[in-house]
């Protein structure tokens, strides 16, 4: 009698400790996430039920804005809500566009990440919008009038970025893409991103979403460990390759003008410099764009390295400049 309890004390002592081992673990696991460098890139929000599945897509987890809504981010380290004004083509727009494009007026198409799409920040305020305001007070013989149209979505690389033109953009007619790349725009897999950034939105709530990294910055922790996890799966050399496809099948496809915005251009591998360099070759009416302000020096960016106010007003006043100074928009 005396053996038989004796064992299974040893036997409820040995499982104890495996539990405890196995929570220590796991714990392990999600504090290695919240440890790694990588964690300081700058990463978009994906708010569930903000976004749905494109279901017309080549992609399995490509996404888009929900349509004809207002959405609103407030973390509280923001300190302020922003207002995002969803059309009905899913754009962050203040109007409506006509697909037939009205005689005279110059359209552009933007596109690129949650820097385009203007993430933080009030819709009126995102550099596409001020863009636009700025180009409708230009003269411009022989245009009427100038549309900015804003395609973009946070958290996309190339492939989404081209996919959205696909199913969205190129039904507008531009006369103009202009195309905003950050320094890891080539370098990650947003389709597999979305999926992992689903998985672990489960581990968090709205107490714990929010972690901080070194001087003063905040990280959305799922979108962080998403990152992470997908740069983990593939080489920096065949993540680029991908993307490197994906951009050669859009430019396959549209043969329009073309402007490529590269921000922080000295900060990209030269293996997604040569990307760019390469594939744009002998291009006619194609623009590289890489003398944007820093605007980690110019007070420009908000805590989670997304452009603020100033920020975007910097980002729209380049770009206005630049399209001027090389007569992009073809004024006589």
């Amino acid at each position: 009698m005396k053996i038989g309890i004796v064992s299974r004390v040893v036997i409820w002592l040995i499982v104890f400790v495996e539990c405890v081992i196995i929570f220590y673990l796991s714990a392990a696991l999600v504090n290695k996430y919240i440890s790694l460098s990588e964690s300081r890139k700058n990463v978009a929000v994906l708010h569930k039920e903000q976004y749905v599945l494109g279901r017309t897509s080549i992609f399995p987890h490509f996404y888009e804005p929900e349509i004809d809504i207002t959405l609103n981010d407030h973390p509280d380290w923001l300190g302020y809500n922003a207002s995002y004004s969803i059309n009905r083509d899913s754009l962050n727009e203040r109007m409506e566009y006509s697909i037939e494009k009205p005689d005279g007026v110059f359209r552009v198409v933007m596109l690129g990440d949650s820097f385009t799409y203007g993430l933080l920040v009030n819709t009126y305020e995102n550099y596409t919008e001020l863009l636009e305001d700025k180009l409708s007070g230009l003269q411009c013989a022989p245009r009427v009038g100038f549309e900015v149209i804003n395609l973009g979505v946070p958290a996309y690389d190339v492939g989404f970025s081209a996919e959205r033109f696909r199913l969205r953009g190129q039904k507008y007619n531009p006369d103009l893409v202009v195309w905003f790349f950050n320094p890891f725009t080539l370098e990650i897999n947003a389709d597999r991103r979305a999926e992992l950034e689903n998985k672990f939105q489960q581990l968090f709530d709205e107490s714990n979403i929010w972690g901080s990294a070194p001087g003063q910055e905040v990280t959305y922790e799922p979108a962080r460990m998403a990152w992470i996890e997908s740069m983990k799966e593939m080489s920096r050399e065949d993540r680029i390759a991908l993307q490197a496809k994906y951009f050669d099948e859009f430019l396959q496809e549209y043969h329009g003008s073309l402007v490529i915005v590269a921000n922080q251009w000295e900060t990209w591998s030269k293996q997604a410099q040569a990307v760019i360099e390469n594939s744009l070759a002998g291009r006619p009416q194609t623009w590289v764009y890489t003398s944007l302000p820093d605007l980690s020096e110019t007070d420009g960016l908000l805590k989670d390295k997304h452009p603020n106010v100033s920020g975007h007003q910097q980002i729209a006043a380049g770009i206005f400049s630049f399209l001027n100074d090389n007569n992009v928009l073809g004024c006589e």
